[in-house]
């Protein structure tokens, strides 16, 4: 068995932890909380404990959870189900943006999310195109970016052109005005030899 270089060595380890990494994030993101249900809300969906309906109407056993049945008035015991019309189903869309659709287009053969955890229970084919997506975006801010600070240089140039033409006016201005004063001297002057040559 050929030995391997010590930078070969270093990135092999580097990417077995990245990997690793990847692995248990994924895991965790997954495992803690019901389908459908947004990061940021997995802590009022507690396994251990009963589930109350958001908007406090009833007090349901855990496993009443995305039964396929809507329980709760507001919907939010069916995140993952299409079993309640006015639920929401959030789609994690890793790569991209996650986003809230409702819990109705879920399991309905359309692949709404760019992950296709919406269709997990149909034929639908969805394709996971959200690392493109994601892509996509990312470069359109880069350039709405570039195209505002190109603005913002361009508005701060025209600016300071404005000053300095102002003040290339405003110092012309005082020219014309000395030479108007000028001329006026030079006026009431010959108006005065004249006037001394007429008497």
């Amino acid at each position: 068995m050929p030995c391997l270089s010590r930078e070969m060595f270093f990135s092999v380890i580097f990417a077995l932890i990245f990997v690793a990494a990847q692995c248990l994030a994924d895991d965790s993101i997954r495992v803690s909380r019901p389908r459908g249900v947004a990061l940021k809300h997995a802590s009022l969906y507690d396994r251990t404990k009963n589930f109350t309906c958001f908007d406090g109407g009833k007090d349901l056993t855990y496993s009443m959870v995305n039964d396929d049945y809507c329980d709760c008035d507001d919907g939010s015991d069916e995140p993952g189900t299409s079993a309640c019309n006015n639920g929401r189903f959030h789609c994690d869309n890793l790569g991209h943006k996650g986003q809230d659709i409702p819990s109705s287009w879920v399991n309905d053969g359309l692949c709404d999310c760019c992950d296709g955890s919406d269709e997990y229970a149909t034929a639908a084919g969805c394709v996971n195109n959200c690392l493109e997506l994601g892509r996509q975006a990312r470069e359109e801010e880069a350039k709405q970016r570039e195209l505002l600070t190109r603005g913002l240089q361009l508005q701060q140039q025209m600016a300071s052109e404005g000053k300095q033409h102002r003040l290339d006016c405003k110092s012309k201005l005082e020219e014309l005005r000395g030479s108007v004063e000028d001329a006026r001297k030079a006026r009431d002057a010959l108006e005065a030899v004249k006037k001394q040559a007429l008497d």
